[in-house]
C-alpha cells in the first residue's frame, strides 16, 4: 500500500513536472517569437531612415563616360573630387548639429577637426561607418591620388607603386563586368550578343575605371547601411537583403551603379 501510495505521488510529481516544462517551453517559443518580430521592425526601421536621408548618385553614368576620355592625372584628380564630396555628404547626414554655415565651418573646414579627407574616413572607420575591408582600399586610392597631386606630369599607371596600390582595392572586375554583361542578356546566340564587353577582353584601362566605380560604390553603401544598423542594432546584411525588400534609396544607387557599368562595357560607348 505504501509502495503504491509512493508511485502514485510520484506519477503525479512527474506529470507536473512535464507540465510545467511544456509551459516553459511554450513560453520560451513565444518570447523567441516576439524577439524575432521586434528585431525584424528593427529592420524595417533601419531601411526607413537610410530612407529619409537626402541623397542621390545618378551623376555615375556621366562622370564615368568623362572619366572614360580623361588623362590618367585628370582621371583620378576628378574621381577622388567626387569621391571626397560623396563621402563628406554621407558623413554630414549623419550629423544632429549643423544648424549653420558657420557651424559646418568649424567643423568641415580647412583649420575643423574634419577638415581633410583623411580626417573624414579615419572618423567614419572608428564609428564602425566603413568596414576595415573597405578602409584598406580606400587607404590605397588616396595613396594612389597623393602620387598624381603631387607629381601630376610624372605619375603614370604604369609606375610599380601606383600599379601595386590598385592591386590593393582588390576587386575581382573581370568576374563582375562578365555577370553584368550575362545579367542583360548578352550570351552566345542572344540578341544582344557582342554589344558588351566580356570580362575576359577588359583592359588595363578599363580595370582601373571599373574598380574605381566598385569603390566609390561600396563606400557609398558602407556609409549608408552601416550607420542605420549599429544604431538599431541589426545586421546590416539584411537592411539590404534581396532585391525589392531593401531601402528604396539602396535600390535607386544599385540602378545608377548599373547604369555606369554598361556604359562602360558598351562596345559603342555612349558620347
Amino acid at each position: 500500500m505504501i509502495l503504491d501510495k509512493i508511485k502514485r505521488i510520484s506519477g503525479r510529481i512527474n506529470c507536473l513536472l512535464l507540465r510545467r516544462h511544456n509551459m516553459i517551453e511554450s513560453a520560451d517559443a513565444i518570447l523567441d517569437e516576439v524577439a524575432r518580430a521586434l528585431y525584424k521592425q528593427s529592420v524595417i526601421q533601419a531601411r526607413e531612415e537610410i530612407d529619409a536621408l537626402s541623397f542621390t548618385a545618378s551623376e555615375l553614368k556621366d562622370l564615368f563616360i568623362r572619366l572614360r576620355t580623361e588623362t590618367e592625372t585628370a582621371r583620378i584628380l576628378i574621381f577622388a573630387s567626387y569621391l571626397e564630396d560623396r563621402v563628406t555628404a554621407l558623413i554630414k547626414l549623419r550629423l544632429y548639429h549643423l544648424d549653420t554655415p558657420k557651424i559646418e565651418k568649424e567643423i568641415f573646414g580647412g583649420h575643423g577637426p574634419l577638415g581633410t579627407f583623411g580626417s573624414r574616413l579615419a572618423l567614419a572607420y572608428q564609428l564602425g561607418w566603413i568596414s576595415p575591408k573597405q578602409k584598406a582600399r580606400l587607404d590605397a586610392f588616396k595613396n594612389i591620388r597623393n602620387e598624381f597631386a603631387h607629381r601630376a606630369f610624372s605619375a603614370s599607371f604604369s609606375d610599380q607603386n601606383i600599379s601595386d596600390w590598385f592591386l590593393n582595392m582588390n576587386y575581382n572586375v573581370f568576374h563582375y563586368a562578365e555577370r553584368m554583361r550575362r545579367a542583360v542578356g548578352d550570351q552566345p546566340g542572344s540578341e544582344s550578343e557582342g554589344i558588351f564587353i566580356s570580362g575576359s577582353d577588359i583592359d588595363g584601362d578599363l580595370e582601373k575605371l571599373l574598380k574605381l566605380l566598385l569603390l566609390v560604390t561600396d563606400t557609398m553603401f558602407d556609409l549608408l547601411v552601416l550607420p542605420s544598423a549599429i544604431v538599431h542594432r541589426v545586421e546590416a546584411g539584411l537592411i539590404v537583403e534581396g532585391f525589392g525588400k531593401e531601402s528604396q534609396l539602396v535600390m535607386d544607387i544599385r540602378r545608377d551603379v548599373a547604369r555606369a557599368t554598361l556604359a562602360l562595357l558598351k562596345k559603342e560607348r555612349d558620347k
